[in-house]
């Protein structure tokens, strides 16, 4: 609102129309005053029509030659020089006040009203070059406004002077003179709004300078029927000057017949209280004014015209019934406020529809019709006055049309009426939220094309949209007898079977015909949250067409309603957490060429802007944590391989004793380490962390005792939090971090030793019943989304490991983008072997069930196959997560019984590239598919992920969600570029590039390290992006590829060759029997040579001898093949590529 006053001119404009609307106020004000206070009975009431009628008539007869001068002049100068015109005119009528000469000041009436005519269609069609089209709803809400507070201003100032000085008599000369200051309050002010006028700054147009006004035609009403047709040429502009006309005319007969109405039955003529009720309805007018105004921010808004005539109907039915001052005093405020809603709507639109060649023409026009409608009331007023029909009875009539306005206004809009009973039904069940809606075009045909979510998307689409939309309906569910006589109502296009041609061509006369239609490319109902592939239909409907937008757009929240295909238990498990927050984003418009495969994806990138506003509303994890807990105090959340099983309550109370325990010993350190397996206490010591506003830094026990003392330095980490049992295992493996972390360690088994009994049942009953919003100020640090929530240490599978910051807002939101992909079922157990100091471990399998209200089971050690079938199968698990390396070994574990996996509904794999090897033998070993997942420590992790396909039971038709070789469709709000990685120009569907992934789950940076975080993070579009260093593609359906890493090329004799590639080709040469790892050394001759390590039984020669006999071409075959006792692993499970190129370079200098 504020930015509509800084436009240049607007303020000078408001000026105008202010001093403009008090000087023709306060002119006829007097007069009617003049009227009451000399005359009695019908002849007031006839000569209060005249004075009325005088004002009007110029309106009408000067239509043509207003338009004419609008057309041949500027609008800046027909202000300028009509403002002049003003102050002379003022001038006359100030004469006339003072020598008390009532009927010459009574006929300049007639000449003001002529200088009315001229100026004001050159007012209003200004607007439009002064505040642009996008702020013509507001702008006219403004103006409106201003002009009632000048109403007000004239009504009671001028009411109040004329009642304090007037002389009473019956001659209205005497009147009239008493009264003569208010002659030079008409000067001052004409004089002002001349000043003002010639402020506005000076806005070219093309005019018709050659134009030359021809009185013949005018005569023969030749103009007349000109500019009539140019005002029916569009259909929107002669509805919108009728229904002003009728408001106008309405308003007529009540300013003129409430006078006599009030004296008849109230038995008084103070022009103070008349004038004053009457006034009321300029403060309601105002308040309609704005909110309409508002309302139609960037969008003119419709849906309120048949509401303001609806409500013009009940007001003026109030003041015909009312018998009160009160009562009228309501309902005049009533009929003003309705009134507003009605007419603001209208105006704007007749400004934005109208040419700007032709404007001039189309506002005289609106002035005339308006006049002729007022002048017709008043003259049907007057006559049925005549007939002894009373004022009461002309009320009755006013109501009568305008209730047969509001049911017009309902045919010619029922969608955005519709729109305007939905809205506060959906605001006072969501919490619902617009983006974008500038976007939207104001006319013109435009086809939305997105995602399909819920039953109700129709209903919050166009509860977002201010303008009407045609939906396109599957036709079995549009023939339903008792729903056919609705959708025909609401205009409802059908498709399907045995009709596409001809609904294809239903949408493209819509189009044409310059309405918007809505389309949603899936075909169904999103069956898992996920965006599905975009069908081709529209590119049908779009091709050949011209002058048709094409907009995107995104609908996030209705996933896990009512009215969504989610589980129930994932239904009701989101409701528990509050009211649901819908957004609908509107995209920019795209080129109408865009086929499908584009079309998806800037659906996909407008995911970003909802999901990025969902998560900005949220609280940090900690939150949410407790929530769930304390809503379910007794349901199992966790349990571990040490015998651990805890339900919500005892989680509380762990983390309570954990948080007193430590609060004094942590004081003011900000970043604490942990050196835990994955385990219940792990998950309570994390949390407890996040309570007190820590920042855990979960360490990497697989790392060096050097790698480990520069991670501890870099994150200057004063205290690790650790347990005595768990560091003597790691020293039985080789790690022995005993003097790297010296008199750092804080042991679990000695807190646990030192908590007295009273301090643990202390925190249960605090557990127990103490409210979560009580004990969230008792306990909770402050804490924001965008803090530092935890520091993780990356694999360093490619150098030195990086520390990288996660914020609350990065870990949240993946957090609740994976949770809407599993889509929770009521006995979901995740297992949680992946170890904490890995984001996927972290993440997804320990911080995902804590917050979503999941059971997890916890083991530490996620190369056991054993104990992993063995908790498996105690506890029924049903979501398992890991790692190809992982999965391998499972599949080869004798001890691991299939059916110890028979409750498990889904695998997915990360951290690593799936071989297909061990996908295969994992299906014939225990009947699942692993779906494989991609994403880096940086992105929090997840970015992407196969999800099982679907078939819909009523068509049979299967949905494609998965796709072997792929990485899966992008998580919901995650955006995935491929780019040129040298330019970042996005390339092409299918090429092959540098993935970039943009999302709220991308990183803070890295850990003091501002440099190396510029050289990964890039914005483009206001998106923060991360660059992977991996080579993929998107293709047709949206799927990901990954190639490579670009780091694993090896450029030889200036080709580029894929060390995954080698991999992925010696698989089918080898199978299980044997384990290998590419990389690639200097070569002074090739450039580079590949190198590759083998752990096998097989001997050297047998190896060498395989892989010349396969396929491989020749460039690729290795030049070195090294037998090793293990390849290089990191603890997570991924190959050490760094250690592995180091290994081979020693190999081979050693050889030497």
């Amino acid at each position: 609102m504020l930015k509509l006053f800084r436009i240049t001119g607007f303020m000078p404009y408001l000026a105008i129309m202010f001093l403009n609307a008090s000087v023709d106020l306060a002119h006829k004000i007097t007069i009617q005053n003049v009227l009451l206070k000399s005359f009695e009975g019908d002849t007031q009431t006839i000569l209060t029509a005249l004075v009325n009628t005088m004002i009007l008539l110029p309106f009408i007869f000067l239509f043509s030659p207003s338009a004419f001068l609008n057309e041949k002049f500027s609008r800046t100068n027909v202000i300028r020089y009509s403002s002049v015109a003003a102050v002379v005119i003022s001038a006359l009528i100030c004469l006339c006040y003072f020598s008390g000469q009532f009927y010459w000041a009574f006929g300049l009436t007639l000449v003001l009203a002529a200088q009315s005519a001229i100026y004001s269609p050159a007012k209003y069609s200004i607007i439009k070059s002064i505040v642009g089209s996008e702020k013509l709803g507001m702008a006219n809400g403004v103006i409106q406004a201003l002009t009632i507070v000048a109403i007000l201003f004239s009504s009671f100032a001028f009411s109040f002077y004329f009642e304090q000085d007037y002389a009473a008599s019956t001659d209205p000369n005497v009147v009239l003179q008493s009264v003569s200051l208010i002659g030079v309050a008409l000067v001052v002010l004409s004089t002002l709004e001349a000043l003002f006028a010639w402020r506005i700054p000076f806005y070219p147009q093309e005019t018709e300078q050659q134009a030359v006004f021809s009185a013949k035609k005018y005569a023969k009403l030749s103009y007349l029927r000109e500019n009539v047709s140019a005002l029916r040429a569009d259909n929107n502009i002669w509805l919108s000057i009728i229904g002003l006309s009728l408001f106008w005319g309405v308003s007529q007969v009540v300013v003129a017949a409430f006078p006599a109405h009030y004296k008849a039955n109230f038995g008084s003529d103070n022009a103070l209280v008349i004038q004053g009720i009457l006034a009321i309805s300029g403060v309601g007018l105002i308040l309609g004014s704005y909110i309409a105004g508002k309302w139609s921010d960037y969008h003119i808004e419709h849906g309120i015209v048949p509401i303001g005539a609806l409500g013009l109907f009940f007001s003026l039915l109030g003041l015909t019934l009312s018998g009160t001052n009160t009562g009228l005093s309501l309902c005049s405020f009533g009929f003003g406020f309705f009134g507003g809603l009605f007419i603001v709507p209208l105006n704007a639109t007749i400004q934005f529809l109208a040419k700007e060649e032709s404007s001039g023409r189309i506002m005289a026009g609106n002035n005339f019709i308006q006049n002729i409608f007022m002048v017709g009331f008043l003259l049907l007023s007057m006559l049925l006055v005549s007939l002894q029909v009373s004022t009461t009875g002309l009320f009755f009539f006013t109501a009568l049309v305008c209730l047969i306005g509001s049911f017009f206004a309902i045919l010619q809009l029922p969608h955005l009426f519709a729109r305007l009973l939905m809205l506060p039904i959906v605001k006072a069940s969501y919490r619902f939220h617009v983006d974008g809606l500038r976007n939207l075009p104001q006319t013109g045909g435009v086809l939305m094309l997105g995602n399909h979510i819920s039953w109700i998307d129709w209903m919050i689409l166009q509860a977002a949209s201010p303008r009407a939309i045609r939906f396109v309906m599957y036709r079995p569910i549009y023939n339903k007898w008792y729903l056919k006589w609705l959708f025909k109502f609401f205009r409802v296009i059908p498709i399907g079977a045995g009709a596409s041609k001809e609904s294809i061509q239903a949408i493209r006369a819509c189009l044409e015909k310059g309405e918007v239609v809505a389309l949603f490319p899936e075909g169904h109902i999103s069956y898992n949250g996920q965006i599905n592939e975009f069908q081709k239909g529209f590119e049908l409907i779009l091709k050949g067409l011209e002058n048709v937008a094409v907009m995107p757009f995104y609908l996030r929240g209705l996933w896990g309603s009512s009215f969504s295909r989610a589980d129930n238990f994932y239904k009701r498990m989101t409701k528990r957490q509050g009211k649901r927050e819908i957004l609908v984003a509107f995209g920019p418009v795209v080129d109408a060429s865009v086929d499908a495969a584009t079309m998806k994806q800037k659906v996909v990138e407008l995911s970003f802007s909802a999901w990025e506003r969902f998560i900005n509303r949220q609280k940090p994890l900690q939150h949410h944590w407790l929530d769930q807990a304390k809503s379910q105090l007794l349901k199992s959340c966790v349990a571990d391989a040490q015998g651990m099983e805890l339900n919500n309550l005892k989680f509380i109370t762990g983390v309570l004793v954990f948080v007193k325990k430590l609060k004094n010993v942590l004081k003011n350190d900000k970043h604490i380490g942990v050196l835990l397996p994955s385990s219940a206490v792990g998950a309570m010591v994390n949390m407890a962390l996040f309570v007190m506003g820590k920042v855990p830094v979960n360490l990497n026990y697989t790392l060096s005792q050097e790698s480990m003392q520069k991670a501890l330095a870099k994150a200057n980490i004063s205290h690790v939090i650790t347990s005595e049992k768990f560091l003597n295992k790691l020293k039985d493996k080789g790690f022995d971090f005993a003097e790297v972390l010296g008199d750092k360690a804080i042991f679990a088994e000695n807190l646990a030793k030192t908590t007295a009994r009273s301090t643990k049942i202390s925190a249960l009953l605090t557990a127990l019943l103490m409210p979560a919003s009580l004990m969230k100020l008792c306990y909770f640090a402050e804490t924001t989304l965008n803090d530092t929530a935890t520091i993780l240490f990356s694999s360093g599978s490619e150098g030195d490991p990086k520390g990288i910051e996660l914020s609350h807002k990065n870990l949240l939101t993946n957090i609740k983008q994976v949770s809407e992909l599993l889509n929770f079922k009521h006995n979901d157990v995740i297992l949680n072997s992946l170890p904490i100091f890995h984001s996927f471990g972290l993440t997804v399998t320990t911080l995902m069930p804590l917050c979503e209200g999941v059971k997890m089971v916890s083991c530490p050690d996620p190369t056991d196959g054993a104990t992993i079938g063995k908790m498996a199968a105690r506890h029924h698990v049903s979501i398992l997560f890991g790692t190809s390396t992982f999965f391998r070994l499972y599949s080869k574990n004798k001890k691991l019984d299939p059916l110890m996996f028979q409750q498990v509904r889904m695998v997915i794999a990360g951290a690593e590239k799936l071989k297909s090897d061990v996908r295969e033998a994992f299906r014939l070993k225990f009947g699942l598919e692993i779906y494989e997942g991609y994403g880096a420590t940086e992105t929090a992790p997840v970015a992407c992920v196969n999800m099982p396909n679907m078939l819909d039971p009523d068509t049979l038709n299967s949905f494609t969600f998965s796709k072997i070789g792929s990485v899966g469709l992008p998580l919901p709000g995650t955006v995935i570029k491929i780019v040129n990685p040298e330019t970042l120009e996005e390339l092409a569907t299918g090429e092959d590039g540098l993935i970039l992934i943009g999302g709220g789950q991308v990183m803070k940076g890295y850990l003091n390290d501002p440099e190396k975080t510029a050289d990964v993070i890039v914005e483009i579009d206001g998106v923060r992006y991360y660059k992977t260093g991996d080579k993929g593609h998107i293709d047709a359906q949206g799927f990901i590829t990954i190639v490579d890493r670009y780091s694993r090329f090896a450029k030889i004799g200036g080709e580029m060759i894929s060390l995954g590639a080698v991999e992925e080709a010696l698989l089918q040469v080898f199978g299980d029997e044997t384990q290998f790892t590419a990389t690639s050394i200097s070569d002074e001759k090739k450039g580079e040579s590949v190198v590759l390590l083998v752990k096998s039984t097989l001997d050297l020669a047998e190896i060498k001898a395989r892989i010349k006999a396969s396929s491989l071409v020749p460039i690729m075959q290795p030049s070195e093949v090294l037998l090793v006792e293990e390849i290089p692993l990191l603890g997570s499970g991924k190959v050490d590529f760094k250690g592995a190129k180091q290994l081979a370079q020693k190999l081979l200098t050693q050889a030497v």
